[in-house]
């Protein structure tokens, strides 16, 4: 016997009804996970390609003294939207397979 999507199951719920649920969770899930990482990644790129601005190569003083030293630099000279350039493809990739995986 084949399963119906417009069947209900014990609670109430159809197939179709529980795959959407679970598709807009994923996908909420997937977007809430790259605004918070996001910024996170920009902040580890800066200081990881910090060194190659030509600071080290010559003695000077590294642009960065640490994590907290690049956000707060960032946001003064750049302002908070910096730390999320970047972030639409990583957005829709994650939201996508986060959806499809959940």
């Amino acid at each position: 016997r084949q399963a119906s999507a417009a069947r209900p199951r014990g609670d109430g719920m159809t197939l179709r009804a529980r795959l959407e649920d679970a598709v807009v969770a994923g996908g909420a899930g997937g977007v809430a996970s790259t605004a918070v990482c996001h910024p996170l990644d920009t902040v580890r790129t800066r200081l990881q390609t910090a060194a190659y601005d030509g600071a080290r190569d010559h003695g000077a003083a590294p642009r960065y003294r640490g994590a907290i030293d690049c956000v707060r630099r960032t946001v003064r000279e750049e302002g908070v939207r910096a730390l999320y350039r970047g972030m639409a493809g990583p957005l829709a990739a994650q939201a996508v397979y986060k959806a499809v995986m959940f």
